[in-house]
């Protein structure tokens, strides 16, 4: 039996991962940081590493034994400090990559991000030989491009490095739906032209299945977009998500060109008049789910065997059947 050790495993994605893997005859090593959620994971069928990710030591420790790591733990927000978001995405992917080399890691997958290619300047579908700008989607996107090249860069030829980029990930529990669900009650939430452009995505039961196929695929390395195979229109999407949880749409919309320079003004406020939480709109949120944004996974489906269980279709039916529940 494969062991696999597993970072953010508490987390959304890593909520959906642990039991398919478990199911997969995977012996899992879940990092968690407390009792509660090292609780949830033993129920799962996983060994709970409750540890402090900072600790080489305790990291490396619980790292003894396993063949691959998945390294989902990430900051993912559209604001904070450039420090913070270092520390979470790249020193962090350094550190994991240093115990993963000392205790003779022989795979690490990490799950990357397709927003290191917003901004790009080729034209869509983009692929892995599209040229990235130096800082890209906020805080979040520049430092996950940063912790990409720690994978991708670093001389480990006994161990196999894979990145997979996911675009926005998508479910009925999915943060990003949660977060604009709350946006709309509060009124705090415009389309973006309407919303009616197409952008990549990946269902989270896809994203399982890149997962298995980078941890089976023997000779696959590099940096693999993943997704759905085919695109949906944003609006589309979001509404079938808002009817599910019973929240009317909204119908307020602004222009691309009105928003990029109104969420830099709420910035500026918001960092003037140190207001807690975060603001409604920031410009990382913006370039992350503001605008039109394509991608080509063909090379994770030739080289690692990537193939999406579900449709687009499939899953906003789910959506619909959650809404006539």
């Amino acid at each position: 039996m494969e062991r696999i050790a597993i970072t953010g495993a508490s987390g959304f994605v890593g909520r959906h991962v642990l039991p398919p893997l478990v199911a997969s005859g995977y012996h899992v090593t879940a990092f968690v940081r407390s009792p509660e959620a090292a609780r949830r994971v033993q129920e799962i069928g996983c060994q709970a590493a409750l540890c402090d990710l900072s600790q080489m030591a305790s990291v490396a420790r619980h790292l003894e034994g396993a063949d691959a790591l998945v390294h989902m733990a990430a900051r993912l927000d559209t604001w904070g400090t450039y420090r913070d978001f270092y520390c979470d995405n790249v020193l962090l992917t350094r550190r994991m990559l240093e115990a993963s080399e000392k205790v003779g890691i022989k795979a690490f997958v990490m799950i990357g991000a397709a927003a290191v290619a917003i901004g790009s300047p080729d034209p869509f579908p983009l692929n892995e030989h599209a040229r990235l700008i130096e800082k890209t989607a906020g805080h979040y996107g520049t430092t996950k491009a940063l912790a990409e090249k720690e994978v991708l860069l670093r001389e480990s030829p006994q161990m196999r490095r894979v990145v997979l980029r996911p675009p926005l990930i998508w479910e009925q529990d999915a943060p990003v739906f949660v977060s604009i669900a709350e946006a709309v009650r509060k009124k705090q939430f415009a389309w973006i032209d309407g919303g009616r452009y197409h952008i990549a995505t990946i269902h989270v039961e896809n994203l399982i299945s890149a997962i298995l196929a980078a941890l089976c695929s023997p000779a696959g390395q590099g940096a693999y977009f993943v997704s759905d195979g085919e695109y949906v229109q944003f609006r589309e999407l979001v509404e079938a998500a808002l009817r599910a949880k019973g929240v009317p749409g909204p119908r307020l919309s602004v222009p691309r060109s009105v928003a990029k320079p109104s969420a830099a003004l709420v910035e500026t406020a918001w960092g003037l008049l140190r207001l807690p939480g975060r603001p409604p709109i920031t410009r990382a949120l913006v370039d992350l789910i503001g605008g039109e944004f394509r991608i080509d996974d063909a090379r994770a489906r030739k080289e690692i065997g990537y193939r999406n269980r579900i449709s687009i279709h499939e899953g906003l039916s789910r959506f619909a059947d959650q809404a006539n529940a």
